[in-house]
């Protein structure tokens, strides 16, 4: 959730030593518009400068950092692109810039990222044939 100010809050947890039954401010100091949170670990919000951040379990590269190293605080998606909205699905996410095209990173499950393959990757790829 976001506060009024655009400081994100989450809760839960994926094991034990993370849970929490109340909102806790994700750490830094950034300022969101928008935040997605998947089903399966992760969140991603976007500034109000439109840079991507990403947050919590990062299986198959789904944070877009180039890593698969999960992280507890808010990490740059790769590529220094301006987002106007992001999505967080459970295995991958996707985002759309501000200029209308859309890139995706993490899993390539069920051709979830549009790129046409079958290999996933941990920094945004652009979607081909879309804007």
């Amino acid at each position: 959730m976001l506060s009024a100010y655009g400081k994100a809050y989450c809760w839960g947890g994926v094991d034990s030593d993370q849970d929490s039954e109340t909102p806790m401010p994700v750490s830094g100091q950034l300022i969101f518009k928008s935040v997605s949170v998947s089903l399966v670990g992760h969140a991603c919000g976007i500034t109000t400068k439109g840079a991507a951040y990403c947050w919590g379990v990062n299986t198959d590269g789904k944070l877009g950092d180039g890593t698969n190293k999960d992280s507890r605080i808010p990490v740059a998606v790769s590529g220094g692109l301006t987002f106007a909205s992001i999505s967080s699905g459970s295995f991958h996410t996707c985002g759309v810039t501000t200029s209308g095209a859309i890139y995706c990173w993490g899993a390539e499950r069920w051709a979830g990222n549009g790129t046409g393959t079958k290999t996933g990757s941990s920094v945004p790829v652009r979607a081909p044939g879309l804007p």
